[in-house]
Parts: structure tokens; C-alpha cells; sequence
């Protein structure tokens, strides 16, 4: 299949100034006109003679070049494109008029416009818009966009698009249009329309210079009461800009649509933000604390891209990066400024080590600006969102929040209205800064997680403490340039708290002298760097760090670290209680000072996946995690039922809900009927989702086959009206650890709650699959034959949710040689048939590194 490559980027020879939709909703065939205003690219010379304009899926009706219609013999039509002769010698504008129609009812892909049950919807990103018409479909052709919008009016009240409201009417046969015209030049990627039958709820926001904003979200009838909180977030987002940034929202309204069929989290559309459903409806009662916290973090992300993504997009889709990392850096930004900053940064530090640092290290490898692709779509990636955000914070670590701050306001206001490419924001921050990062853009050009391996020395004699720094990275890779940030602690000496040490070259060394003592080091404070950092801490460092630990996010590192060791002294020497060293983990439960969201994470066991990566095997893995736990549960049983006690007594808050259902995980491993009888009482009575789904949760586990089967038809009964919900009662089932979980999704995907059109769905049940580890890599295979056979199937529905799957086998080359000939066997089985480009890139390059 053919690879595009960056250095093949060459400007668009036409340019599309005006962009005017006439489109005629019909739920098999859709009417879409299009008046296209072509003109030509004046930076580019030896033009072609064919305006070439992308299109698939589609049925042509006509075209006409300044009014004059086309006959069949003027223009080529193929698979993907329209090719149309125009004589740039003579003339450098045309009008291209276009019809042609789709149909909206068979597009299974989510992309382009498509039925979300009886809701119109559009998909874009990346090139979604071909699937509507003809037309430039890329990055860097940007155009003013009007739409007028028609349907038949008792079915689809709603008629939305980008933009202001501009007229509106009706029409004969109980039809009516709409026409939205949006000011701002956008690409096609950024074009939505939404039309049906949906509930609106409406604010206001007033900006900083007392402009009246009108706020609209809708959403399916019936989940009105689950709209507030997206709203309130919106606003919360739109002040934060105002007050960080100084960008004011620029047009009239604001517009959120909640959809259930929809392959991403999210859709930043110009001033229509099409979403996910469970990205962005949220209620107490149905909807647990992490999921608030994720709605609040989507909504602020999807505005931000306002001016990250919209009013500076990208020129190509290389620099997919530019304005999915910066705006993954604000959105980050804005959730600490709002909440509990330190236990989101955890969240988002864990989530990088547990994805990105994964995707770094496997077959799917690539820099956060990748130099080819066959498929777009494939590298909306860990690493280009959350990778691409670190490596913009630590920018503002170099030159300082103020200077990295003034340098986005530069940067949006040169570029405002273009296309532009990483380099321009790297110039941008150079140009406020003064700051060189020559050196610095290897971490856009190179893929891998740099290791620094570090060796200290106390030399007693001279008082001095030494560091010896290596950079372990990829063969033939130049150097990083890491801002390192430290602290001695143990010391007096002020010099040494929360410095940064920049280490750019292969081997280096840092001495730090007349210090009284020998310091304790504290290392990528508030990880500042995404790298590995390979100090081998002796016990007594640990235990010191444990208990004196000055920065959040690295004490929960040593914690990690810790319990880490434990699990590698289980793996490596049996399962006994003396390689146990549980007084830190008892500190932790007896500190009163700590934040119980704090604590909560300090409580979290590792993810097993490090282990995995580092080559142990998975069996004597999942034993020492067994072991662990359960001594853990045992030991400190009454200590946990102590603190549910008091929290339960206490003002109930998302840090005592986490903290008392971290503590209720670890007594569920005790399989004592009582408390598993306390669980079923919790789940019935709970007053919230939170409290409610983790019950569940640990029920699903327990060994009770009554009880389980009682807790999962309870749920059912009381939640299957609720398709969000269900995504819940289906995950958690397709996560359970046991033998028989094949057979329990088997029947799972025939309950009326899967549908094979709702990626959400897809996600709940196999993507839980992918991630049950001690099913999907079963030491007979079965787990690996079992998703592959299912992805084959869905290839065919939705190429973007069988490729995202695809990801499960990306530990290939990380696993034992038996599983290994069980892996490729399933790949091997996915490319032997007609597969998309999509998943047929993702696995092939699974199997050949």
C-alpha cells in the first residue's frame, strides 16, 4: 500500500476561496450542491491543467465550470477524485459548480455524513469531508464556508453547520432550510453539519468585553438533565483563555452536539463541536468522578482548539502534532488550574507511562511528527497528543512561563488565518525567547523514550555529590536536549531546590560542592521531561523519599518504585512474605495529612504492562501481583475498614469516594461473604455512579457465581435504558479474570445492548478485551484468535475501530516465543484477507520489526 512522505509535501496548485453548500437531507440520498470559487496558488509555479478535487463513495450528477455544464467527456472521474481541465495561462479564477449525491444510511464509517441512529451527523478529521463532495480535502485550502441546509422539517427540526445563523425558512412538502455562514476561512476537515429531532439546552456567556455569547448544546431527547455540567465547563474554559491567553471566543455562538455513534472522543468544528456522547453527557447518578473530570477536560480541550487547531490549523497532516499537542498542553494547563492539580498531573504522568512509553517502545514507534504514513488516521496517537503536550511543557520549562506564554500570543497572532507547520511555533518560541532550540527539535524528529541512566557519588573528603548522566536512546539518534529538573533534599543549602540541569550531549557529569551532608536526590521533578529516569535508589534513598519527598508526583513515583521492586523480588526469588516490605505502605494509610485523592493514588498498584515490557514472564507476573495484594489485603484489613468507616461518616467527595473504594478493591480480594454481601448493599443503595460502578465492579470478580450473576441482571434491570451506563456493565464484564470470559463476551455480543454501528460499544466490550491481560494473552492463544477473528469482522463496518484494535498486539516482540507463534498467527490471519489500509498498516508493522 502506498506510503505518503513528508519531504513529498508540495503547496496546492488551486486554492478554494468561497465555499457555498446547498445540501438536501435524505436519509438514502442526500442532494449536495456545491459553488466552489477556485483560484489559482500564486506561490506556486508550472501549474497543471487539471484542477484535481478528492471524492469517494459518491454518485456524480453534474458539473459546470462559470456556468458553463461539463458533458462526460470533459472531466475524469475515478475511484477517488474528479479531475477537471481548467487553462491557468489564460484565466486565474473559475466558479466550479458540483452535484452529486450520497448515501448517509450505508456509511458504517463514521466519517463523512453519516446516521448516528436517526441523527444526521458529519466526521471530517481527517478526510471525511471527500465522502460528502468534491473537493480540495486538505489542510492547507482554506475557505469561507456558507451552508444552506434543508430537510423535512417534523423530522429534523434541527439544522445546524458552522457559523452564524444567517437566514432561515420554510419550503414546500414540509420542508424547511437553514443557512449558516461562518466568517473565518476554515479547511474542509472543519466543516460540520448536524440535523434531527434533538433537545436543546441554552446559556450565555458574557466575554471580557462584555459580548453575549449564546451557548447551545443538544443532545437526544430525555438527556437534557445530563447537559449542565458540559455548559458550566464550556464557560470555565472560555474565562480561563480570556484570563491566560487574552483570546476571546469570535463568533456569535457556540454550539455542542451529543452523538452516540462517533469514532473519537470529540470534534473541534468551527463553532460546532460535534462530541461523543459519553464524552460529554454527565450526571451524578450515571456518571462516575473520572468521567466528570474527563467531560470537563474534552469540553475546555475542543474550545481550545478554537484558536490551537482552528484559527491556526495545520498545513499538513505531519503537523497533526501542532495543534493536538499544544492544545493537549492547555486543556492539561487548564484542569490544574481548576482542580486538584497534583493528582491530575499524576493521572496524565501514569497515562504516559502506561500508552505512550508502551507505543514508544513497540512496533508502532514514530516521532510526534511522523516523516510517513499509508493511514492518517493511525497516528492520532498517544504520542503525538500527550507526548507532543510534554514536549511543549517543557518549552515552557526552558524559557520560562512568562516568555512561553507571551510566545503563544506571537505565534496566534502571525499565524492567524494560515496553515502552519511545528517549525513556525518553534521559531515563534526562538523569536520571544531568544532561546536557541536548535538541538531541542530532535524530540519532534526522533521517535523513543530517551533513557537517562544516572549514577551519584558521595565523595565525604570534599563534600561533594556527583551525577553522572548517560543518554540511552535509539541507534544513529542524535542527542536530546532535557531539561532535567532536581532538588537535594537532606540539605540546608537553598541553591539546590527545584533546579533544572540541561542534559544534551551522550555522557555528563554535575558536581555539586561544599554541601554539608550527603543529599537524597529528587529527580524530573513533576516529570518534567517524559523520559525513563534509570537510578538504581538503595533501600535506605527509598525509604528516605518515602517519607520526605517534596514534590507530589514524585512521591508517588518512589511509591511505584517500591512496590516495583516488590514485585520484581516476587518474580525473581518465590512468593514470600519476607520480600514484602509493607511499612511504607502502612505509613501512607496512617498519614493523616494526606489528601485521600492523594492517597488514593499512592495506594495504586503498577501496571503490569511495565513488567511485560521489560521481558518477565507473564505468569510468575500475574502470581506476584496475586501474592502482593492479597498480603496487603491481609494485613492491613482493619486499617481499611477503618478509614471506610470514618469516610462514611464523613461529607462525601470525589477524594473520599476514591480513597474508600480503593480501600473496598483491596478487601474484595479477601473473598469474605460479608463483605461481598456489603458490596451488593453498596451498589443498591448508592446515591452516585462513582460508588455504584465500583461495586459492580469488584462483584463481577468474586468468586460467588450466584451473587455475580444476581449483581450483573440488578444492574441490568436498573440501568438498561441508559446506553452510557451499559458501556459500564459491558466493560466490566469483558474484564472479569477468569477462564471462561470468552464464552461471557460471546454472549455479551449478542444482548441487546452491543451494536456493531456505536464504536462505543466496540470499545466497551473488545477494547476491554485487549486490556484483560490474563485473557487476551492466554498462554494457548485463544485471546489473540479470539479479537482477531473479531476485528476481521468489524473491518468491514468501521476501519477506524478495527485499526484502533489492532493496537492490542503491539507487545509482539515483548512476548514469550510461544505466545509470540500464538500472535503472529492471529495477525497473520487479519492480513490474509481484504483489509483496510487502516488496520493493514497497523498490524504489518507489528509483525515485521
Amino acid at each position: 500500500m502506498e506510503k505518503k512522505y513528508l519531504k513529498d509535501y508540495k503547496k496546492p496548485e488551486f486554492l478554494i476561496t468561497t465555499t457555498y453548500l446547498d445540501i438536501k437531507l435524505s436519509e438514502t440520498e442526500t442532494i449536495v450542491k456545491s459553488k466552489l470559487t477556485v483560484v489559482v496558488n500564486k506561490e506556486v509555479m508550472n501549474l497543471s491543467k487539471n484542477l484535481t478535487l478528492n471524492g469517494t463513495d459518491m454518485k456524480l450528477i453534474s458539473v459546470a465550470v462559470d456556468q458553463k455544464k461539463l458533458s462526460t467527456n470533459d472531466y475524469k472521474i475515478s475511484q477517488d477524485c474528479l479531475e477537471i481541465p481548467l487553462n491557468s495561462d489564460s484565466q486565474k479564477s473559475w466558479v466550479i459548480e458540483i452535484e452529486n449525491s450520497i448515501n448517509p444510511k450505508t456509511n458504517s464509517s463514521c466519517e463523512g455524513l453519516y446516521l448516528s441512529g436517526s441523527t444526521f451527523c458529519t466526521q471530517n478529521e481527517p478526510e471525511g469531508f471527500r465522502k460528502i463532495t468534491y473537493y480540495l480535502d486538505r489542510s492547507d485550502v482554506l475557505s469561507v464556508f456558507t451552508t444552506k441546509v434543508s430537510a423535512v422539517k417534523a423530522k429534523y427540526p434541527v439544522l445546524l453547520s458552522n457559523g452564524n445563523l444567517v437566514e432561515e425558512g420554510n419550503l414546500p412538502n414540509g420542508e424547511h432550510f437553514k443557512v449558516w455562514h461562518d466568517p473565518f476561512p476554515k479547511p474542509s476537515y472543519l466543516y460540520a453539519l448536524v440535523a434531527g429531532d434533538l433537545a436543546l439546552t441554552a446559556t450565555n456567556f458574557i466575554t471580557k468585553t462584555q459580548r453575549n455569547i449564546t451557548l447551545h448544546l443538544y443532545c437526544d431527547k430525555g438527556n437534557e438533565h445530563k447537559s449542565h455540567f458540559a455548559l458550566e465547563s464550556l464557560k470555565k474554559a472560555m474565562k480561563w483563555d480570556e484570563d491566560v491567553f487574552n483570546l476571546e471566543y469570535d463568533l456569535d455562538i457556540f454550539m455542542i452536539v451529543a452523538v452516540d455513534a462517533f469514532n473519537m472522543g470529540a470534534m473541534e468544528n468551527k463553532g460546532l463541536n460535534i462530541f461523543n456522547s459519553s464524552a460529554v453527557l454527565a450526571n451524578v447518578k450515571s456518571t462516575t468522578d473520572q468521567q466528570f473530570a474527563t467531560v470537563e477536560s474534552i469540553v475546555a480541550h475542543e474550545y481550545f482548539h478554537n484558536y490551537t487547531g482552528n484559527r491556526v490549523t495545520v498545513r499538513d497532516w505531519f503537523q497533526l502534532t501542532l495543534k493536538e499537542g499544544l492544545t493537549v498542553y492547555r486543556d492539561q494547563e487548564f484542569s490544574y488550574d481548576i482542580g486538584q492539580k497534583y493528582v491530575k498531573r499524576i493521572e496524565d504522568v501514569k497515562r504516559m507511562r502506561d500508552y505512550q512509553f508502551i507505543e514508544d517502545a513497540g512496533p508502532q514507534s514514530h516521532p510526534i511528527q511522523p516523516d510517513s504514513f499509508i493511514e492518517i488516521n493511525n497516528f492520532y496517537t498517544s504520542t503525538v497528543y500527550e507526548k507532543g503536550s510534554e514536549v511543549i511543557r517543557m518549552i515552557s520549562v526552558i524559557i520560562g512561563k512568562v516568555k512561553f506564554n507571551e510566545g503563544i500570543k506571537y505565534y496566534l497572532k502571525k499565524y492567524d488565518g494560515t496553515a502552519a507547520t511545528t517549525e513556525d511555533f518553534i521559531t515563534s518560541m526562538e523569536h520571544v525567547s531568544g532561546k536557541n532550540l536548535t538541538q531541542f527539535r530532535n524530540w519532534y524528529h526522533q521517535n523513543g523514550t530517551p533513557k537517562l541512566k544516572i549514577e551519584s557519588h558521595w565523595n565525604e573528603s570534599k563534600k561533594t555529590f556527583t551525577l553522572k548522566i548517560e543518554q540511552i536512546i535509539l541507534k544513529d539518534q542524535k542527542p536530546f536536549y532535557i531539561p532535567l529538573t532536581y532538588s537535594l533534599l537532606g540539605i540546608s543549602d537553598k541553591n539546590y531546590e527545584d533546579k533544572v540541569l540541561i542534559v544534551d550531549k551522550f555522557k555528563e557529569e554535575f558536581s555539586f560542592e561544599n554541601l554539608k551532608t550527603r543529599p537524597y536526590i529528587s529527580l524530573n521533578r513533576n516529570f518534567f521531561a517524559p523520559i525513563i529516569v534509570d537510578y538504581n535508589y538503595s533501600q535506605e534513598e527509598l525509604d528516605y523519599l518515602m517519607k520526605n519527598e517534596t514534590d507530589p508526583v514524585n512521591q508517588w513515583n518512589v511509591t511505584q518504585e517500591v512496590l516495583k521492586k516488590s514485585i520484581s523480588n516476587l518474580v525473581s526469588n518465590g512468593l514470600s512474605v519476607d520480600l514484602i516490605p509493607l511499612a511504607g505502605f502502612e505509613a501512607i494509610l496512617n498519614n493523616k495529612t494526606i489528601d485521600n485523592f492523594f492517597k488514593s493514588s499512592l495506594l495504586l498498584m503498577p501496571n503490569e504492562v511495565y513488567f511485560f515490557e521489560n521481558g518477565y514472564s507473564f505468569e510468575k507476573v500475574w502470581q506476584a501481583y496475586d501474592f502482593l495484594e492479597l498480603e496487603i489485603a491481609k494485613k492491613f484489613k482493619n486499617s481499611f475498614l477503618n478509614i471506610i468507616s470514618e469516610l462514611q461518616k464523613a461529607v462525601e467527595s470525589d477524594a473520599n469516594r476514591a480513597l474508600k473504594n480503593r480501600c473496598y478493591y483491596y478487601l474484595s480480594l479477601l473473598n469474605d461473604a460479608e463483605i461481598e454481601n456489603a458490596f451488593f448493599k453498596n451498589m443498591v443503595n448508592a446515591t452516585n455512579m462513582t460508588d455504584e460502578i465500583a461495586a459492580f465492579n469488584l462483584l463481577c470478580n468474586s468468586k460467588n457465581r450466584e451473587l455475580k450473576n444476581n449483581t450483573i441482571l440488578a444492574f441490568e434491570k436498573k440501568w438498561s435504558h441508559d446506553q452510557l451506563v451499559m458501556n459500564m456493565w459491558i466493560a466490566a464484564q469483558a474484564s472479569v479474570y477468569s477462564q471462561n470470559v470468552l464464552e461471557e463476551i460471546t454472549k455479551l455480543e449478542k444482548s441487546e445492548h452491543v451494536d456493531t454501528k456505536i464504536p462505543n460499544k466496540l470499545r466497551a466490550l473488545y477494547g476491554s478485551l485487549s486490556h484483560n491481560s490474563r485473557t487476551f494473552h492466554s498462554a494457548d492463544g485463544s485471546g489473540y484468535m479470539y479479537l482477531a477473528k473479531k476485528i476481521i469482522e468489524l473491518d468491514k463496518i468501521n476501519p477506524s475501530v478495527s485499526s484502533r484494535l489492532g493496537n492490542a498486539f503491539t507487545l509482539f516482540n515483548k512476548v514469550d516465543e510461544k505466545r509470540k507463534i500464538k500472535m503472529r498467527e492471529a495477525c497473520e490471519l487479519i492480513l490474509k484477507g481484504q483489509v483496510s489500509k487502516n488496520l493493514y498498516e497497523i498490524v504489518s508493522k507489528t509483525i515485521s520489526v
